[in-house]
C-alpha cells in the first residue's frame, strides 16, 4: 500500500473554494493546497472570505496541507520585496496558523538583468531569515525551485538549501518546473535532492514547436511512472499535489489523478 498522500491545489480546479473542495470531495480528494482563491492570492483575503475558508474546512471536513502566498517572486532590489519580507510573510504566519496549516512554500527570489553574482549570499539572507522566522513558530518552509528565480536548476537547488541546512528549509520538489528549467530527465536532481524533499507538485510538460506546453499528468514528456515509484520506495510519505497548470482545468484534473491513483494506489 502506498504511503503517498493525494492532494490538490485548490485554484487548479476552480478560484471559487466550495467549488473546488465539493467536485475534489466527489472525487475523493480531502487535502488541498491553498495557493488563490477568488481572484486574491494568499493570505490578501477579505476577512470575509477568511470566515468563508474555515468554514469550508469545517463543514467539508478537509484539511490543508499548505499555502502558497508566492513569497520572493519578486526581484531583490524592489518595494516589493520589503514588503515580501515584511508585511506578507507576516500575513501569511498570522492567516497559516488560524487554518491551521503548517507548511508554507517560498520562491528562491525572481533573478532580474541586475544581479550579480555576489547577490547569492543576499538571496541566501532573504531565505534564511524568512526561513528562521517561520520555523520558529513551528512552521516548515518549502523552497519550490522554478526557471527564472536563483532556486531553478537542481545543482543550484542544492547549492541553496545545503548553505541553509541550518535554517530548517526543505524542499518543494516540482518536476515540471525542473523539466522547464532544461532538465527533462528528473533523475540527476532527484538523486541530488531527495534527501531535502517535504512536498512534491506534479504537473505535465509536453514539448511543442511553439515551445513547452502543460498538459494533464500522463499526456506529457516527464516520466512521472517512474518518479512516482521512486518516491514511493524511498520512503517519501508526503503529499502529491496535482498542479495541473492547464485547462480544462476539471478535466485535467480528473485525468491526472487518475494516472496518479493507477500508479501509486491512493
Amino acid at each position: 500500500m502506498s504511503t503517498l498522500k493525494l492532494t490538490v491545489v485548490t485554484d487548479e480546479i476552480d478560484q471559487d473554494l466550495e467549488s473546488a473542495v465539493k467536485f475534489g470531495i466527489r472525487l475523493g480528494v480531502f487535502r488541498y493546497e491553498l495557493r488563490s482563491g477568488w481572484g486574491s492570492r494568499f493570505p490578501l483575503f477579505s476577512n470575509e472570505q477568511i470566515e468563508c475558508i474555515k468554514r469550508i474546512k469545517k463543514d467539508y471536513n478537509i484539511e490543508f496541507t499548505a499555502v502558497s502566498p508566492g513569497l520572493f517572486k519578486v526581484p531583490l532590489d524592489t518595494d516589493e520585496m520589503k514588503e515580501h519580507r515584511g508585511s506578507l510573510l507576516e500575513k501569511t504566519l498570522f492567516l497559516a496558523e488560524e487554518l491551521e496549516v503548517k507548511r508554507i512554500i517560498i520562491f528562491g527570489v525572481k533573478r532580474s538583468d541586475a544581479d550579480q553574482p555576489a547577490d547569492y549570499e543576499r538571496v541566501l539572507d532573504v531565505l534564511g531569515e524568512s526561513s528562521l522566522k517561520a520555523v520558529s513558530k513551528g512552521f516548515n518552509v518549502n523552497l519550490e525551485n522554478e526557471p527564472g528565480w536563483w532556486a531553478d536548476t537542481s545543482e543550484n537547488v542544492y547549492r541553496m538549501l545545503k548553505d541553509l541546512e541550518g535554517s530548517g528549509l526543505k524542499l518543494n520538489w516540482d518536476v515540471g518546473n525542473l523539466f522547464n528549467a532544461g532538465e527533462e530527465s528528473y533523475c540527476a536532481g532527484y538523486q541530488l535532492l531527495r534527501k531535502y524533499i517535504d512536498n512534491v507538485h506534479v504537473k505535465d510538460v509536453k514539448k511543442t514547436d511553439g515551445g513547452n506546453i502543460f498538459v494533464p499528468v500522463g499526456y506529457g514528456e516527464i516520466d512521472w511512472k517512474n518518479q512516482l515509484k521512486d518516491l514511493n520506495t524511498d520512503g517519501y510519505k508526503g503529499n502529491i499535489v496535482i498542479e495541473t497548470h492547464c485547462e480544462p482545468k476539471r478535466e485535467a484534473t480528473c485525468k491526472s489523478i487518475e494516472y496518479v491513483r493507477n500508479i501509486c494506489n491512493i
